[in-house]
C-alpha cells in the first residue's frame, strides 16, 4: 500500500494546475506577448475582448485550486500517519479525505481510492471499520452507475478478507452482495471481472484496481 501513495495525487493535480495556466495566459495578454511562449492550450479567440469572462474563469479556477490545496493537505496528513504506522489514526484520516472529496464533488473514483486506503489501514489492526469503508466504496460505484465495477470491487474485497485475513464472514457478505447485484441486473458471472494476465501486473493487484477505476465511468457525476 505504501508504494501507491505517490500514484494517487497526479490525477487530481492535473485539474488544479489549470489555474496557473490561466494566470500565464492573462499575463501574456496584458503584456501583448506572442502566443508562442505559452505552454497552455488557451486561445485568445475564446475570450476575445471579454476580459470579464477571463476574470470569472480565473476566479472559478482559484476557488477550485483552494479545494485542491485543502485536499492535498488532508491527504498529506493521512499519508504521514500511515508512514508512521499509526494505522487507526491513518484510517480515520483517509475517511476525512474521502468525505472532503465527496462533499466538494471531486471525481468519485478518488473517494473510492481514499475509502480503500482507509480500509487497508483498518485491516492492519483487524478493525471492523475496514468492512464498512470497503462496502461504502462498493455502494458509491453502484450509485454512479458503474454496476460491473461495483461487483468487481465486492469480489476483490471478499477475496481479500478471506485469503489475507481469514475473515470469512465479511468475505461472504461481499460475495453475497456481488451475487445480488448480478441477479438484479441480470448479469452473468463471466462478464464482471476484467480479463487480465497476472504477469502484466505481477503481485500488484492494486495497480490493476487503479487501471479499472480510471476507465469509462471515471467521469460520472457524484
Amino acid at each position: 500500500m505504501l508504494n501507491r501513495l505517490q500514484k494517487q495525487l497526479p490525477y487530481i493535480k492535473e485539474d488544479f494546475t489549470r489555474s496557473f495556466y490561466n494566470k500565464v495566459d492573462e499575463t501574456t495578454f496584458e503584456h501583448k506577448l506572442s502566443h508562442t511562449c505559452r505552454i497552455s492550450d488557451f486561445k485568445e479567440s475564446a475570450y476575445g475582448d471579454d476580459l470579464n469572462k477571463l476574470y470569472f474563469q480565473n476566479h472559478k479556477d482559484r476557488s477550485f485550486d483552494k479545494i485542491g490545496e485543502d485536499y492535498e493537505s488532508l491527504y498529506h496528513i493521512a499519508n504521514s500517519l500511515l508512514l508512521s504506522q499509526r494505522f487507526e489514526e491513518a484510517g480515520k484520516a483517509y475517511i476525512r479525505v474521502a468525505e472532503f472529496a465527496f462533499s466538494n464533488k471531486i471525481d468519485f473514483w478518488i473517494v473510492i481510492n481514499r475509502l480503500d486506503e482507509a480500509a487497508e489501514c483498518f485491516l492492519m489492526i483487524n478493525n471492523c471499520l475496514a468492512f464498512h469503508c470497503s462496502m461504502r466504496a462498493a455502494n458509491i460505484y453502484l450509485k454512479n452507475g458503474c454496476t460491473e465495477k461495483g461487483i468487481e470491487h465486492c469480489v476483490r474485497w471478499g477475496y481479500k478478507f478471506a485469503s489475507k485475513f481469514g475473515n470469512h464472514r465479511a468475505a461472504e457478505a461481499f460475495y453475497n452482495k456481488a451475487d445480488k447485484i448480478r441477479h438484479e441486473h441480470k448479469l452473468s458471472h463471466n462478464c464482471v471481472i476484467t480479463q487480465f494476465k497476472k504477469s502484466d501486473y505481477g503481485d500488484d493487484v492494486n495497480e490493476l484496481h487503479d487501471d479499472i477505476e480510471k476507465s469509462d465511468c471515471h467521469h460520472a457525476q457524484m
